[in-house]
């Protein structure tokens, strides 16, 4: 592995790190509407995880206002099994979207879609 791969997966890992400890343990805390939005993020993230085996997150902008952070992303990988309704292409896709959180002490306690385009490519 290169030095340049090794550090774009490191960068990865630390992406999907934060995920998980932003999420950690919070669906277990909340009210059950929070929990069902929370436990979506983690089911939408799973679902990409089997359809996209290879994908890569990628975190463009972080942007914090108070209590909220805006996040805007990419997710492409190639596509191996059906995935929201797309049928298996066995070629490369891209997931781009903005998501909204709501923190409080430093957890996620409410989160929103803002949008989510599909290109194939």
């Amino acid at each position: 592995m290169t030095q340049a791969a090794a550090l774009a997966k490191e960068r990865q890992t630390a992406n999907v790190e934060i995920i998980r400890r932003l999420y950690q343990d919070a669906t277990s805390r909340k009210s059950s509407a929070v929990a069902l939005s929370l436990m979506g993020f983690k089911q939408f993230l799973s679902l990409v995880g089997e359809a996209l085996p290879d994908y890569k997150l990628t975190l463009h902008n972080l942007l914090p206002k108070g209590d909220m952070v805006m996040v805007s992303y990419s997710i492409s990988g190639t596509q191996e099994s059906d995935f929201m309704g797309i049928k298996a292409t066995h070629s490369r896709l891209t997931i781009s979207g903005i998501d909204v959180f709501k923190l409080e002490k430093g957890e996620v306690v409410a989160h929103w879609d803002a949008a989510h385009q599909f290109v194939a490519l």
